[in-house]
């Protein structure tokens, strides 16, 4: 956990010349005198804050860079996140989405062809965020279920919810949706009351958090962010790296 009061003093000593040689030894007595003197300089030097807080946004643009990375290079080789192509492919774009998100639904042709067309290039990962609605997270923990039933039926389940508008509020409209993938419903649901598709959900929903994650759809493309939806298929392939000739 990135500690902001520590860095900041320390950041503030080191731009006054003040620092003491063993900054890491602070006992709580220095940590208190240390707090003093870096108020003291602020009051007589107001500058000093600007360049702190220059410096923050650079650690902190550092650190999510880190994150971002290490959430994709997790996501492709997990076991319980659906995907397509190989975790070996040279491009890869993961994309957080719900349900009930309309510009998901706008994505997911451009996805689905993205596959279909370049799948030996681009592995393409699909991370479920339930953040719209509670209609969200009951449709997410039926598709992490049916997922964890049998892979191949989820992408059926999800190529119907993402196309055709489906109120997940009645368990039974999403009832339907699973029987007509071939999927016994109460396979389903004995699956979720094993609580391994919750805690799957309830993990990446804390990634996202530590991703500063606001919204979906968001994509992690070859270790890189992108917030929100692309324009057209032309401008997704650019991202992710595809050779638009194949």
């Amino acid at each position: 956990m990135f500690n902001f009061r520590a860095w900041f003093l320390v950041t503030v000593l080191s731009i006054a010349g003040t620092l003491p040689a063993d900054a890491s030894a602070f006992n709580a007595a220095q940590s208190e005198e240390i707090g003093k003197i870096a108020s003291e300089y602020l009051v007589a030097h107001p500058e000093v804050l600007l360049e702190a807080l220059k410096k923050l946004e650079q650690v902190q643009a550092e650190v999510q860079v880190e994150n971002v990375k290490k959430a994709g290079d997790h996501y492709r080789t997990d076991a319980q996140t659906p995907s397509v192509g190989s975790s070996k492919a040279p491009h890869y774009i993961v994309e957080f989405f719900d349900y009930y998100c309309g510009y998901c639904k706008y994505m997911e042709p451009m996805m689905q062809r993205l596959s279909k067309e370049h799948g030996e290039q681009v592995q393409v990962i699909y991370v479920n965020l339930p953040v719209i609605s509670k209609a969200s997270a009951k449709a997410a923990s039926v598709g992490q279920a049916i997922f964890d039933l049998d892979k191949e039926r989820y992408f059926d389940f999800h190529r119907i919810m993402m196309s055709e508008e489906i109120d997940g509020n009645d368990l039974d409209n999403l009832k339907a949706v699973t029987q007509r993938v071939g999927l016994d419903w109460d396979k389903v649901l004995n699956e979720m009351k094993s609580k391994t598709p919750q805690e799957k959900l309830t993990s990446d929903l804390q990634l996202s958090h530590e991703l500063g994650i606001s919204g979906t759809p968001y994509f992690i493309i070859d270790g890189k962010e992108y917030r929100g939806a692309v324009q057209n298929y032309d401008s997704l392939l650019a991202l992710v790296g595809a050779d638009q000739k194949k």
